[in-house]
């Protein structure tokens, strides 16, 4: 059953993708009968990275230890993924 769920950031996320998956796993809509899940937003590069959008930056205290827990794990999309270096230790 998915209970916990995880989005992992990476330097160049879209605000927009990283908003619809916070939308969807991390609202509390139990009011409306819907699931309630425990949900983190998990930085790959660090506890600072920037957005595709100038100037604006996200930050989380969650590190990649975090997925071990996840019941499912979001990618929202960034600027440049399909060309770029990913973290070894988000692959392995």
């Amino acid at each position: 059953m998915l209970q916990n769920v995880a989005a992992v950031l990476l330097d160049g996320v879209h605000p927009f993708e990283l908003g619809v998956v916070c939308e969807v796993f991390g609202i509390d809509r139990s009011d409306d009968g819907l699931p309630v899940y425990e949900f983190a937003v998990v930085s790959a590069e660090g506890p600072a990275l920037g957005t595709h959008v100038g100037g604006l930056g996200v930050t989380t205290p969650y590190g990649l230890d975090r997925l071990d827990e996840a019941d499912l794990i979001a990618v929202p999309a960034g600027s440049d993924y399909a060309r770029r270096e990913y973290p070894p230790e988000l692959l392995g």
